[in-house]
């Protein structure tokens, strides 16, 4: 048996429940999500409602958040990291992410779980250096094909 990881708002999850999921607008069915990537699951307790990119197979992962620091950090209430048992998990049909993502159709009993305070704690953690950018940089970091060069230019967050 393998593991796989599943990160949620939620710190107290005994069962997780597959949720409907659409890909491009469409709904496919209802699924739990994993990853066999550790920090980007780690990642993917990012505040909602803010747009990201991450890369977590970088030798420095990184994620930028298209936000105000003190804005995101004032909602971050962190979450957990649920490590579950890959025997009912699948891959994803939302295409492209293959390599990335897992699904299961069944409720899932998680095996433990990391408890986070924040966001930043886990990414902290990880070893993930988190930038915070606006709009139009975020854009100009999607238009272009090495998002590495404009990462490069970026300031990383430091809450001191």
């Amino acid at each position: 048996m393998g593991i796989l990881y599943h990160s949620s708002p939620h710190k107290d999850l005994k069962i997780i429940e597959p949720q409907k999921t659409k890909v491009h607008d469409e709904y496919v069915g209802d699924y739990v999500f994993a990853t066999t990537d550790k920090i980007l699951a780690t990642m993917y307790l990012c505040t909602k409602g803010h747009a990201s990119l991450m890369e977590s197979k970088h030798k420095n992962p990184w994620i930028v958040i298209v936000a105000e620091p003190s804005e995101f950090i004032k909602y971050d209430k962190g979450g957990a990291m649920y490590e579950l048992p890959d025997d009912s998990f699948h891959k994803t049909p939302n295409p492209g992410l293959e390599t990335f993502e897992m699904v299961s159709k069944n409720s899932i009993t998680p095996l433990s779980k990391q408890v986070y305070d924040t966001f930043m704690q886990a990414m902290h953690d990880s070893g993930v250096t988190v930038y915070f950018v606006n709009q139009s940089t975020f854009d100009d970091i999607l238009k272009t094909k090495d998002h590495q060069s404009i990462i490069d230019t970026l300031k990383p967050y430091n809450p001191r």
